[in-house]
C-alpha cells in the first residue's frame, strides 16, 4: 500500500529482508524487433530472486509473435496475462549484480495510434549486509537494446528504513530497607533515528542477587505478553512495536533480610540490566504470502534473511541498567523518646538509660 512516488526526493521505504517488486514496462515499436534485449544492473545491497516470480505479459490488441520459432511457442501465453519467464530467456550474474533478459525478435502486429508493451516483473531482496543501514538509497534503472540501438529508463529510488529502539530502566525507590518491595520499570521507544517498525521484541531481565522476585507481579503493556515461568528469568515479547508506539513493562522484588542467602549487607549495589532485542520482519521470513509470491529466503540473522540482534551487523539490541542499595545509617549516643518524631531531642523529651547496642560485622549474627 505504499504510495512514494519512488524518486529521490520520496524514494520507496524498505527494510532489511524485505523483497521489492520492479515492474519493467517497454514500449515495443510496430514490427519486428530484432535481438530485443533487456539489461538491469541490480544496485548493491539488493540481490535478484530466481524463484520463478520474473514474468513476462504482453499489452496489445493483436498477439505478439516472435521471429524465432522455440520462442514464439514459449512466449505465446504472456498475450493473455503475465507467465513465468522460462530460464532460457535470462541470465543473473551475481559477480556483476547483471539481469540480462532475451526476449529474442518480438513482432508487434498492431498498426494503430495505441501503444503496445511488454512488461517484465521481477523481485529482489534488501539483503541483511553491512552495505544496507538507515537511510541508504537504491538507485536503479534498466536499458533496452533492439540491433544495435539502445534506450535507457527513469530512474527509480528506494531507502533503507530501520527501527532503532530505546530501554530505559528505572526502579521507585533506590534506597531499601530489609523487607522492603520495590518496583521495576522497563520503558521501550523508539528513538530519534528510528524509521521503521519494530517486530518480535524480546526483553529478558533477570532480578538482582539480593532481591527475591514477588509471584505474579510481572505485566507488561498491551501488545505485549510477560513470562515470569522462570523467575527470577522474566521475559517479556511484543510482537510488534510500531513507530509511534511504546511500552511499558513492570515488576516487583523483596530486598531478602539478613536470614535469606544472598543478602545485600553494608554498601553492597544490586545492579538490575535488562536486555531487549527486535527484528525487521515479522515472524523469521516476513509476510509469507504476499503480492510479491515471494518470501524472504534466508533464516532470521542471515545475509539473504531479516535483521536482528544477534551481533555484528545484526545490531539491534540493547540494553538497560538501574542500581540499588540498602539505605545507610548512623548511630549515635544518645537514645531518647522521640515522642513528635522530629528525630532531635527536645526539652520535653527524656533520654533513655540502660540501652545495649550490640554490633554484627557481615559474617556473624
Amino acid at each position: 500500500d505504499d504510495t512514494t512516488a519512488d524518486t529521490s526526493t520520496d524514494p520507496r521505504p524498505l527494510v532489511i529482508g524485505e523483497i521489492m517488486r520492479y515492474q519493467l514496462a517497454i514500449q515495443l515499436p510496430e514490427g519486428t524487433n530484432p535481438n530485443f534485449t533487456v539489461k538491469d544492473v541490480i544496485p548493491s545491497g539488493l540481490t535478484f530472486i530466481d524463484d520463478g516470480t520474473l514474468t513476462l505479459q504482453y499489452q496489445a490488441d493483436n498477439d505478439i509473435t516472435n521471429t524465432d520459432a522455440t520462442a514464439n511457442s514459449d512466449l505465446s501465453g504472456a498475450n493473455s496475462g503475465a507467465i513465468s519467464l522460462p530460464g532460457a530467456y535470462y541470465t543473473y550474474n551475481s559477480s556483476t549484480h547483471t539481469l540480462t533478459i532475451d526476449l529474442k525478435s518480438p513482432v508487434n502486429n498492431d498498426s494503430d495510434a495505441d501503444a503496445e508493451y511488454a512488461i517484465l516483473q521481477f523481485n529482489v531482496l534488501v539483503n541483511n549486509t553491512a552495505d544496507n543501514d538507515n537511510t541508504t538509497v537504491h538507485d536503479n534503472h534498466f536499458d533496452v537494446t533492439v540491433n544495435s540501438g539502445r534506450v535507457s529508463s527513469n530512474d527509480v529510488y528506494s531507502a533503507v528504513k530501520e527501527p532503532e529502539l530505546s530501554l530505559t530502566k528505572s526502579v521507585d525507590d533506590a534506597t531499601w530497607t530489609i523487607g522492603q518491595t520495590v518496583t521495576y520499570t522497563l520503558d521501550i521507544a523508539h528513538a530519534g533515528a528510528s524509521t521503521a517498525d519494530a517486530f518480535d521484541v524480546v526483553v529478558t531481565d533477570t532480578v538482582p542477587a539480593g532481591l527475591t522476585y514477588v509471584a505474579g507481579s510481572i505485566s507488561a503493556s498491551a501488545g505485549c505478553t510477560a513470562d515470569d515461568s522462570a523467575a527470577p528469568n522474566l521475559t517479556w515479547t511484543c510482537s510488534t512495536l510500531a513507530q509511534a508506539d511504546s511500552a511499558t513493562l513492570t515488576f516487583q522484588a523483596t530486598v531478602n533480610d539478613l536470614t535469606a542467602t544472598p543478602h545485600l549487607i553494608g554498601t553492597d549495589t544490586a545492579t538490575n540490566i535488562a536486555n531487549i532485542t527486535w527484528t525487521s520482519l515479522p515472524g523469521t521470513n516476513g509476510t509469507t504470502t504476499n503480492p510479491t509470491g515471494s518470501s524472504t529466503p534466508g533464516g532470521s540473522g542471515d545475509t539473504n534473511g531479516e535483521r536482528n540482534g544477534s551481533g555484528g551487523v545484526n545490531d539491534y539490541s540493547g540494553s538497560g541498567s538501574v542500581d540499588g542499595g540498602l539505605d545507610t545509617y548512623a548511630i549515635g549516643n544518645r537514645v531518647w523518646f522521640d515522642t513528635n518524631n522530629n528525630a532531635a531531642i527536645d526539652s520535653s523529651e527524656q533520654g533513655v538509660s540502660g540501652v545495649q547496642v550490640l554490633l554484627y560485622d557481615a559474617n556473624t549474627m
